[in-house]
């Protein structure tokens, strides 16, 4: 009896052993395939419409050299908007070329090494990762890094607070900056617009969240994110 039972218990470990062996294979493969399709759209992105927005900024060039009294108003705003359009084409296509994050807190520290921050900023990432799935952490840190990078290029703040929480319900990222702030606001004059805030309200609408933004000239700029996980939307 005892033979017969501790047969069955390896056939079990082998067979979980097995089991746990398909799976990694399984999750690798489809890590791969994200790997790979990632990178087509980042290609596809750069040589359809980037060159579409080059070939603009050319006609843009050879308008201003034919005319002698220099460019217009028009001229000028467009050639801002063109500029500005292949920004955040390599902002994106550069992000889909990055592998999928996994750890929020690594992301963060190798994003904060790359840019050279003059602003003292300090990171803040409490709970357990594992408990949001891995896209939705790889979007979610999009969010944050581009809040993250509109502090920094755009506030000129001394310090920054960056904070992720992560729950069994959801993943929930601020950003505190005491620079210049800007006036809140869906017009368009704004000095918010063009910084990225609408794609990063866009993102996390995506994902089901929202993203919050607080800011007064002179006092700072806050940016929250709430991402609720699967199994929470609703609540």
């Amino acid at each position: 009896m005892n033979t017969v039972f501790a047969l069955n218990k390896w056939v079990g470990r082998q067979i979980r052993g097995s089991a746990d062996g398909d799976m990694a294979e399984y999750e690798n493969r489809v890590h791969e395939a994200r790997l790979d399709e990632r990178r087509r759209v980042a290609r596809e992105l750069h040589d359809r419409l980037g060159e579409v927005l080059t070939v603009g900024l050319r006609q843009l060039d050879l308008e201003e050299i034919a005319d002698p009294e220099g460019p217009g108003s028009q001229s000028v705003i467009a050639r801002e908007v063109l500029v500005e359009a292949m920004r955040r084409l390599r902002l994106v296509t550069s992000g889909l070329r990055d592998e999928p994050v996994t750890s929020f807190e690594k992301a963060l520290v190798d994003y904060l090494n790359r840019v050279c921050a003059d602003a003292n900023v300090h990171l803040v990432v409490i709970g357990d990762e594992s408990w949001a799935p891995a896209e939705i952490i790889d979007e979610a840190f999009l969010i944050v890094r581009e809040a993250l990078r509109n502090a920094l290029t755009h506030g000129a703040p001394q310090s920054v607070v960056v904070g992720v929480e992560v729950t069994r319900r959801q993943i929930r990222a601020w950003v505190d900056d005491d620079g210049t702030g800007f006036v809140c606001g869906d017009d368009a004059e704004s000095p918010a617009a063009g910084t990225g805030l609408a794609a990063m309200r866009e993102r996390a609408a995506l994902l089901g969240g929202t993203v919050s933004i607080v800011s007064k000239p002179d006092h700072g700029t806050s940016v929250e994110l709430a991402v609720p996980l699967p199994g929470h939307r609703h609540e």
